[in-house]
């Protein structure tokens, strides 16, 4: 369901030209889909070296599924500090952004506060439980991914070296297509993050809306709740997924959303002063 309407007499968004705006933030995000997905496949290609090294060395092939966990779980700092560029780099051009939105334009002792603040965030948020679970969730796709390589090699009889082989072969490509899906969800989160951060750094009482990308890619679910009203910047957005139940998010791209509501997610948010 989408979430109830908001108490307040609101601007109408929609009426004030919100939907070209909504599409201006969207493109905003796509000059660092290249840069980040390149970062992203680097970080997995790593994993995967550090695997195959390790497989390479092992002589008991059925241990093999179990050393793979081990392997990346030692390496998972490689991931821990990918997210942290993504989401560094992303969020010093939105948190900017969102502050914009909120108030007038940010001064530039405003600017550097407001980095100085993100950035610290950032470190924060990587020490908790939710970006545990975000690591944990990239780094689980990779074992899986392996350890399908590693169960063809097995059933088919190969040795040590050659299942090596083929666990580099088969993730060259594996690499790369989830490095681009890794790099564009994180690019949508880290700049709502970041945008909403900015927002809640300004004096002025805004509201926000989540806006889709109103086209024939969007989920249903998105398509609902971008067309409800604002709300407070505290509450979170809620809907019902026939797959999940009720979900609730903060800001599009959630870390805390299910996959099936967040992978590749496009939408945007914007802030709107309540009209009371």
């Amino acid at each position: 369901m989408a979430c109830p309407l908001h108490p307040y007499h609101t601007k109408s968004l929609r009426a004030l030209g919100a939907e070209t705006k909504a599409q201006e933030e969207a493109a905003k995000r796509v000059p660092f889909f290249g840069p980040m997905s390149r970062k992203a496949t680097e970080a997995r290609q790593r994993l995967t070296a550090a695997v195959v090294e390790e497989v390479r060395q092992n002589r008991i092939m059925q241990r093999m599924p179990l050393l793979v966990g081990q392997t990346i779980q030692r390496n998972d700092g490689i991931i821990t500090d990918l997210l942290r560029d993504i989401y560094r780099t992303v969020g010093r051009r939105f948190v900017v952004d969102g502050f914009d939105q909120a108030e007038q334009k940010a001064t530039e002792p405003e600017k550097e506060s407001l980095l100085d603040a993100w950035f610290t965030r950032v470190d924060q948020w990587l020490d908790t439980p939710e970006a545990g679970r975000e690591i944990r969730r990239i780094t689980d796709t990779q074992r899986r991914d392996i350890i399908d390589a590693i169960n063809e090699g097995l059933e088919e009889g190969l040795g040590t070296e050659e299942v090596a082989q083929l666990i580099d072969d088969r993730m060259e490509d594996i690499d790369q297509q989830r490095g681009r899906t890794i790099a564009r969800t994180e690019t949508i989160t880290a700049s709502n993050m970041s945008s909403q951060e900015g927002a809640r750094q300004s004096s002025t009482n805004r509201l926000k809306q989540w806006f889709d990308s109103d086209d024939g890619r969007v989920r249903d679910s998105h398509e609902i709740i971008g067309a409800s009203d604002p709300i407070p910047l505290d509450q979170e957005y809620e809907w019902t997924s026939p797959e999940e139940g009720v979900v609730t998010a903060r800001f599009p791209g959630d870390p805390n959303l299910p996959a099936a509501e967040r992978i590749n997610c496009r939408c945007v948010e914007l802030y709107v002063e309540p009209n009371e």
